[in-house]
């Protein structure tokens, strides 16, 4: 008996070690040929999915290899870093309109600050999350006197939540992003360490999601899994305003100045939409969308600050945007015909009445001249550039945040 208990011990032992030699074997032929490819997580201004038809064939970048001028400098120079996402980056604009080079030109030539030098650290589609990376990367070869945050509400919260950015159900663009520890932030994004993994788990998307679905869906259905419930609370339609208009068509309703309810594709339900954060009654998704855009804006203050730097943050309100979505007090979902109540009265309230509302600086670009791009584009033209830099520059002097090195 103790004799054939050997002999199976012995055959188990060849069939363990040999498997272990294939999958040895076939990992290594895997990667000679790199095969399945390893998702890419986050991009620069050459591979952004987000990448502006008008600039597709501009490759000016910094040493960073973001969009905008070299980072060079000198002893003297007050130097800011401007940090953001695509109304950072201005990718639709002219390379002189971006607003790196505005605020720096407002310094120079109507402030008469000569040493003031501006930089962009900033891509199209990014959240706290990338920025506070980037930050890092910036300041491990780089000084600043000042960070610069350029906050965007309506992107911010449910991009600091997901590490895809899609508001759809089907994955988008993947992306380093961050979970809570129990004292700071800890960098989380899926990754499959070996290529057989790798393989099985694409395999494991075509079967689950179908055959288009890459990767992306697996990765991002499990963060999805992972996250607080998305428990949002459906009203009555009785309660929302009559007049319906398609999120696109927000600013050109912006002169009936009437209260209205949106209407929109984007995956509500799941906290995956440019209003997550302006729903109520609020759901644990969002809530846990604004607890972690607080805490990543607090970790770029208090890295800033451990480098030298100075730390503020800003909103341009009262842009054609932001005005618009004043008058939304519901929006309604497409794809479930539910109604949500809504609230865009003040899109930075729960920044400006927290602890963060000391590095907030108030600037308001309200004109009668359009300041976004077109009814569809949101993003700032170059008129509300001007208006939001110039703002940006005006509360920096009186609030003394800006120095002189030149004296």
């Amino acid at each position: 008996m103790r004799g054939k208990f050997i002999e199976g011990l012995k055959a188990l032992s060849v069939v363990f070690f040999s498997v272990c030699l294939f999958l040895f074997i076939a990992e290594v032929c895997l990667r000679g040929v790199d095969f399945p490819p390893e998702p890419v997580f986050g991009w620069k201004w050459r591979n952004s999915p987000y990448k502006s038809e008008a600039n597709l064939l501009d490759t000016r970048v910094n040493e960073l290899e973001l969009r905008g001028r070299p980072i060079s400098y000198e002893k003297d120079d007050f130097v800011i870093v401007l940090l953001g996402d695509s109304y950072t980056e201005a990718g639709s604009q002219p390379f002189e309109d971006m607003p790196e080079q505005i605020l720096e030109r407002l310094f120079r030539d109507k402030y008469h600050y000569e040493r003031v030098r501006v930089f962009s650290v900033a891509s199209a589609g990014w959240g706290q999350d990338q920025q506070l990376i980037w930050l890092l990367n910036y300041f491990s070869r780089f000084r600043a006197d000042l960070v610069l945050m350029w906050l965007t509400p309506i992107n911010d919260y449910w991009e600091n939540g997901n590490v895809d950015r899609s508001v759809a159900p089907i994955a988008g663009p993947l992306k380093p992003t961050f979970k809570p520890s129990a004292n700071d932030l800890e960098l989380a994004y899926p990754r499959s360490h070996t290529k057989i993994r790798l393989l099985l788990e694409r395999a494991i998307a075509h079967v689950q999601y179908g055959r288009d679905a890459g990767i992306e869906q697996f990765y991002t259905n499990r963060w999805l899994e992972s996250l607080p419930a998305s428990n949002l609370s459906p009203v009555s339609s009785s309660t929302c305003p009559e007049t319906e208009i398609d999120q696109y068509q927000l600013v050109s309703a912006l002169q009936k100045g009437q209260t209205l309810t949106a209407i929109t594709d984007e995956n509500l339900s799941e906290g995956r939409s440019h209003f997550s954060h302006f729903l109520y009654p609020q759901s644990l998704r969002e809530a846990y969308q604004i607890r972690m855009t607080h805490r990543l804006i607090e970790k770029a203050k208090s890295f800033s600050e451990a480098r030298g730097a100075s730390f503020r943050a800003f909103y341009p309100k009262a842009s054609d945007i932001d005005k618009a979505l004043g008058l939304v007090k519901c929006v309604r979902e497409k794809a479930t015909g539910n109604y949500y109540a809504a609230d865009f009265s003040d899109v930075t309230a729960d920044i400006s009445g927290g602890a963060l509302r000391e590095s907030l600086l108030p600037i308001d670009i309200g004109s009668d001249e359009p300041t976004v791009i077109s009814a569809r584009d949101w993003h700032l033209n170059r008129a509300g550039n001007l208006l939001a830099m110039d703002g940006v520059a005006r509360q920096l002097i009186q609030k003394n945040v800006l120095y002189r090195r030149d004296n």
